[in-house]
């Protein structure tokens, strides 16, 4: 699954998710710069797939986007 296959995925379930994901992080994009309230931050979308089926993710904290390299 490329990168672009990840950020054209339909979303489910928009938002924050409640409870604990083990999944294998299958390819990220980014960090892409956006603007919040004045001030300019980054995201990181990841892709993640478990043996159910695969999700796209968007995390906003950039003090974790190491913790994501695809293959993990």
């Amino acid at each position: 699954m490329a990168a672009t296959d990840i950020a054209h995925m339909r979303q489910r379930n928009p938002g924050p998710h409640a409870g604990t994901v083990k999944a294998r992080v299958i390819t990220t994009k980014g960090p892409s710069p956006y603007t919040s309230g004045g001030d300019q931050r980054q995201s990181l979308i990841v892709g993640l797939a478990d043996m159910t089926g695969a999700a796209k993710a968007v995390n906003y904290d950039s003090a974790q986007f190491q913790r994501y390299q695809a293959g993990q």
